[in-house]
C-alpha cells in the first residue's frame, strides 16, 4: 500500500461524560466534535512545571535505600523514575518547553546532541555501585537548570 511500517493513527470513540483536554503540543485532528467537548488547554508556565520536578528531589532517598538493602533491581528503577524522568523533564523544559510530559520520546529531535549523549551517559548506569555518581551528577545539571528555569 506504500504506507510506512510505523505510521499508527489513533482512533478514540467516546460516549459523552467529560471534557477532553489537549495539551498545547498535542496534534489532534477531530472529525466529529458536533458538541465541542474537545478542547486546547494553556500549558502551566515553565517555572511551576520547574518547581514541581525540583521539590521531587527529597525521593532520591529512594535509590541509596534500595541500594542500602542489595535490591539493584529496585534501586535502578528508583533511579529512572525519581532523578532520571524529573531532569529528563527540567531538560525539556529547558530546551523544548512545547513538549513536555514526553519522557525519552523524540528527545534525539528535541535536545542538542551534547545533552542526550550527557543524557544517555546518566541512563547507561545498571550497576548500584554507580548510581550514587550518577545521582550527584544529575544533581549538579538539575541545579545549572533550576538557576536557568526559576
Amino acid at each position: 500500500m506504500g504506507l510506512p511500517p510505523f505510521l499508527f493513527i489513533d482512533v478514540c470513540v467516546q460516549t459523552h461524560g467529560r471534557e477532553v483536554v489537549f495539551g498545547p503540543a498535542d496534534a489532534f485532528l477531530a472529525l466529529f466534535d458536533r458538541d465541542g467537548v474537545l478542547k486546547r488547554g494553556a500549558a502551566p508556565t515553565v517555572q511551576i512545571e520547574a518547581d514541581a520536578l525540583i521539590s521531587r528531589r527529597w525521593r532520591w532517598i529512594l535509590v541509596e535505600k534500595e541500594v542500602r538493602r542489595g535490591h539493584p533491581l529496585e534501586a535502578l528503577a528508583s533511579y529512572h523514575a525519581e532523578v532520571l524522568e524529573p531532569l529528563t523533564e527540567l531538560l525539556r523544559l529547558r530546551y523544548a518547553p512545547h513538549k513536555t510530559g514526553y519522557g525519552l520520546k523524540h528527545v534525539y529531535t528535541d535536545l542538542p546532541a551534547e545533552v542526550t549523549r550527557d543524557l544517555e551517559s546518566l541512563y547507561a548506569l545498571t550497576r548500584p555501585e554507580e548510581l550514587p555518581g550518577g545521582m550527584e551528577r544529575a544533581g549538579r545539571w538539575m541545579d545549572e537548570l533550576a538557576s536557568t528555569l526559576t
